[in-house]
């Protein structure tokens, strides 16, 4: 295995991100590390110098950024700025519900981490995620419904590719001017197999101590009341059982490799997936009719999760309805009961010539989304490259005689750039 040249610790100050730290030092031979301050709580600015100070202890490189919730993004605490500390939390986010707030602060913070990889070259990113974290997350994704895939927890190794955007250079009449700096960085989380307990032992016997975040333990996070819940359970059932439940939770883990291998190998027989354009066409006729039932919400699900780009996947519940939906229009061919339907982060049309056969594409963003988002329009400059809509890499060569507008494409548009491949895509499923 070759190792990363250079690993960039994600660290809180728990006992898992300290245990990483410990533990990380005896593996790879470059290390930095990263505190992130959400600016959530009132003491957050100062309990990050002091956990970044703890990590510089330990001969390891510490940065702090902290979150500006305003403009959604993240910047560097210099040393003149930690001489104070302050928290303006703005309304917007103190008024959102909790796990709003929870999910933009994970967004935001896996943002930071990201912009720090890039800025350093670091080729991985490591975080302190363990065994009890995955129990909590696939409980989470039960009560969910969500299927094989999803109840195989975190994984523990993937790619993530990340633009490091610059902030707006002189706007343009057409759109903002960005440049882009695109970085492959492998997310690892190198714990999943060792539990709480043990990580606490690792800091007992450094002589290392942790911060116990409060918000950990508010009962507004469903995280946190399903933890509770799970500690009871386990203190009511007999010796040997949370060694039960984490033996099923690491063999759920392990099926979720070889299962999404299998989906794969079956996409080109019930579906033509247009990698230059995003979009698929499912044969939901023969899909319905020769897949086997267990395999068809699997296969609904990887191909929604294909074309939206999510990481996650889709919830259990959706990928039953679009199933059901797809099946009914495969059986009635009749164009007033084959309507079009969102799911997944996919918008689903049915082709007015075809019954069998549904283009699956990624779901518009609507008017407000477009408003509010800064990339509605973006020139491309030459010799600049551009990570579109999270699943496009698009380079504009040097030599190249005019900047390339780029923009959300409508529907009206999409359905005119499938009419141009149509009859070949058509062959082409005809031919399975």
């Amino acid at each position: 295995m070759v190792l990363p040249r250079l690993v960039l610790l994600a660290v809180s100050g728990g006992c898992d991100s300290i245990a990483l730290c410990l533990l990380a030092k005896r593996q790879f031979p470059l290390l930095r590390a990263l505190v992130v301050d959400h600016q959530l709580r009132a003491e957050s600015s100062t309990e990050a110098q002091q956990v970044r100070k703890q990590v510089e202890s330990l001969g390891i490189p510490c940065r702090v950024r902290r979150l500006d919730w305003s403009q959604r993004r993240s910047w560097v605490v210099t040393e003149e700025e930690e001489k104070w500390s302050s928290c303006t939390i703005p309304a917007s986010v103190a008024a959102a519900p909790a796990q709003g707030v929870s999910a933009a602060a994970r967004h935001l913070r896996y943002e930071a981490l990201l912009d720090e990889c890039a800025e350093f070259g670091c080729e991985a990113l490591l975080t302190g995620h363990h065994l009890d974290d995955q129990v909590e997350t696939i409980l989470m994704r039960l009560e969910h419904n969500s299927g094989p895939l999803g109840l195989g927890g975190m994984q523990p190794a993937r790619s993530v590719l990340h633009v490091l955007r610059a902030r707006p250079t002189a706007a343009a009449s057409t759109g903002e001017e960005l440049q882009h700096a695109v970085h492959t960085v492998q997310l690892l989380r190198p714990l999943l197999g060792h539990t709480k307990a043990e990580l606490q032992a690792v800091c007992r016997a450094h002589h290392q101590t942790w911060v116990e975040d409060p918000s950990n333990r508010s009962p507004v996070y469903r995280r946190n009341a399903l933890r509770q819940q799970l500690a009871d359970l386990v203190a009511s059932q007999p010796a040997g059982f949370q060694q039960a439940l984490y033996a099923q939770v690491q063999r759920l883990q392990a099926q979720r490799a070889p299962m999404t291998a299998h989906l794969e190998a079956l996409l080109p027989q019930y579906c033509q997936w247009s990698a230059a354009y995003g979009w698929a066409v499912v044969n939901s006729g023969r899909l319905v009719r020769h897949l086997a039932p267990p395999l068809q919400p699997l296969l609904v699900g990887h191909i929604l999760r294909r074309t939206s780009g999510h990481a996650y996947p889709v919830r259990g519940t959706t990928v039953q309805q679009c199933l059901a939906s797809l099946a009914l229009w495969a059986s009635q061919p009749e164009q007033h009961s084959r309507r079009a339907f969102t799911a997944g982060g996919c918008l689903l049309l049915p082709l007015p010539d075809r019954p069998a056969l549904a283009l699956v594409l990624r779901q518009p963003p609507s008017a407000a989304e477009l408003a509010a988002n800064s990339l509605k329009t973006v020139v491309l400059h030459p010799g600049h490259t551009l990570h579109w809509d999270e699943r496009f890499l698009l380079t504009l060569a040097r030599d190249a005689l005019r900047p390339l507008t780029v923009r959300f494409a409508t529907p009206a548009e999409i359905l005119a750039q499938f009419k141009q491949v149509k009859t070949r895509l058509l062959l082409l499923l005809q031919q399975q």
